[in-house]
């Protein structure tokens, strides 16, 4: 859905550095969410960034485009 809203331009197109103020907006003007519902996702999607803290995530296309990929290959 995120890469979708990014694709038709509600998102920054490169998927990159989406904020809380970004993504509101764009789940808002997109699909209709509401503030609050889209506050909430907001707050489910930010713990992806392995940033400690992270105020933005990034839509990565790959796992292999992943901040840590390196180090979830080589624990198999």
């Amino acid at each position: 859905m995120m890469n979708t809203l990014a694709n038709h331009g509600f998102l920054p197109h490169d998927g990159r550095n989406i904020t809380k103020a970004n993504a509101v907006a764009a789940l808002g003007n997109g699909i209709n969410f509401d503030p609050d519902l889209a506050s909430l996702m907001w707050e489910q999607a930010v713990i992806a960034n392995p940033e400690p803290n992270a105020t933005f995530f990034t839509l990565y296309a790959t796992l292999a485009e992943y901040p840590g990929y390196d180090m979830l290959t080589q624990a198999q």
